[in-house]
């Protein structure tokens, strides 16, 4: 009811859960989710994510100690740096600019936002638009 009320649609009770399940999921993976669990972008706990920079890790971190060269046998063995996050400053410019794009669906015309009218802009989008939007919304997740 409250859905219906909110977008001025008829939410079906599969769609309400769909739609709970959904947004369940996005809240574990990445709000609730410790940072070390999954692979995600960049995977591992190296420094670059990536099992092919291990020997460069190793031989950056024996050059910053002054150590004498030692190839890396095991890439699996070399030191591994803290990781990073993902939501750097391209990610935040990135949901800036969908939030914008979603913010203009649902208010045209200086109207004020409503989820009925960015549903009829979502269905009324230029394609290019949709394919931007969309290109934007993946390099998120």
């Amino acid at each position: 009811a409250a859905a219906e009320a909110a977008t001025g649609q008829r939410v079906s009770e599969a769609q309400a859960a769909a739609l709970l399940l959904a947004g369940g999921y996005m809240l574990w993976r990445f709000v609730l989710r410790p940072s070390g669990a999954g692979a995600g972008r960049g995977g591992g706990e190296g420094g670059f994510g990536d099992i092919e920079f291990a020997a460069y890790d190793k031989g950056w971190n024996d050059a910053l100690e002054k150590r004498k060269y030692a190839p890396v046998l095991d890439p699996a063995a070399a030191e591994p740096r803290a990781s990073s996050s993902r939501w750097g400053l391209g990610s935040l410019f990135q949901l800036a600019m969908a939030g914008t794009l979603i913010y203009q669906m649902g208010a045209p015309g200086g109207q004020p936002w409503s989820a009925a009218n960015a549903i009829a802009g979502a269905r009324n989008m230029n394609p290019m638009t949709l394919v931007f939007l969309l290109n934007m919304l993946s390099g998120l997740f």
